[in-house]
């Protein structure tokens, strides 16, 4: 069986994994030169116990609702803080599994821009931005004990730009080089567009696309035919539903259609034969720097399974489609580093 590591510092063999939300942040995104320069605007506005405390509580109430395992998505460039999340992790029945990566829709960091300039210099004096990618999956983080279970790559409406591309190929190489499975943010309101521009570069870089799950696809504009995730599905990729938790930021109207379309798109795949590389989440945070936090409909980490759950089943999904969608689903995906480096 496969292992997985968790924020705790340890491992869990993947049939443990239960009922998992692919796409969350449990804390993030923050900014962290916000909280150096304008701290009372910032996560350190409140001091970090009440934090934990009240990640803590949020996390049971999720657990208390049938959420088992929480894939985090705040990488470095998005304020990810390991130690702050080990602590959370140890007080918590829930299991959180930690991303590497960085993010950008643009640019990377100058250092790495000018490693990947002078590369030959830089090989000879400094780790690579890929080097940092696996030490974080094979070594662990800092002092924390916690090794990272996804690479996450991001780009958005921008496109692949020369800053992201750069990140990309540091992603695709430290998961070659690794196996641990790949997880990508898509473009607001873009959604599917973005995955399959993602999907060209990434096998353009030898990567195994099978082994890759495409977020933030419930973004994609009403508009968009369903031929074009079938496009994305037909190599073998996963596909996210993961926003159902950020619907209050469209205009009224618009977020009445992404939540239709929400559906009609999920129960369009299954019909299509796509039900094995389905996921949901809501892409829920305790606490971001996108001030003021929003009032939710639904406790955090729960919109899934009170509302798009009930909506599935309500459009004829059955149980036995949800539990693909929500245990096994997420699990095949973690399960594909045991094909091991390539």
């Amino acid at each position: 069986m496969t292992k997985i590591p968790t924020a705790r510092g340890d491992e869990i063999d993947s049939s443990e994994l239960g009922f998992t939300l692919i796409t969350e942040c449990v804390v993030g995104p923050r900014t962290m030169e916000v909280e150096l320069n304008w701290p009372d605007h910032s996560f350190t506005s409140v001091p970090v116990e009440q934090r934990i405390a009240e990640t803590v509580k949020q996390l049971e109430h999720a657990k208390d609702a049938g959420v088992d395992t929480i894939s985090d998505r705040t990488i470095p460039g998005a304020g990810r803080d390991v130690r702050l999340l080990k602590r959370i992790a140890e007080q918590t029945r829930i299991n959180i599994i930690v991303p590497t990566g960085w993010y950008t829709w643009t640019d990377a960091p100058h250092p790495f821009m000018i490693m990947d300039m002078l590369p030959e210099t830089a090989s000879t004096s400094w780790p690579s931005l890929a080097d940092y990618f696996v030490r974080d999956v094979e070594e662990g983080i800092l002092d924390t004990g916690v090794r990272a279970g996804t690479i996450k790559i991001t780009s958005d409406h921008h496109g692949l730009m020369d800053g992201v591309k750069l990140v990309m190929r540091a992603a695709a190489e430290a998961h070659r080089r690794t196996g641990v499975p790949l997880v990508t943010h898509t473009g607001i309101g873009l959604g599917i567009r973005v995955a399959k521009d993602q999907q060209d570069y990434l096998e353009q870089l030898g990567v195994d696309v099978s082994r890759v799950n495409f977020g933030h696809v419930d973004w994609t504009d009403p508009s968009v035919d369903l031929d074009e995730f079938e496009q994305v599905l037909s190599k073998g990729s996963f596909l996210s539903f993961d926003t159902a938790g950020l619907d209050y930021q469209w205009p009224t109207d618009h977020a009445a259609a992404i939540r239709r379309t929400r559906i009609e798109r999920i129960t369009g795949l299954i019909e299509r034969g796509y039900l094995e590389q389905i996921m949901i989440s809501q892409d829920d945070s305790t606490y971001h720097d996108l001030n003021p936090m929003p009032e939710r409909e639904h406790p955090t980490f729960t919109t899934v399974s009170r509302r798009i759950i009930p909506e599935l089943k309500a459009a004829g999904v059955t149980d036995e489609q949800i539990t693909q969608i929500t245990v096994a689903n997420p699990r095949r995906l973690l399960e594909t580093r045991d094909r091991g480096r390539y």
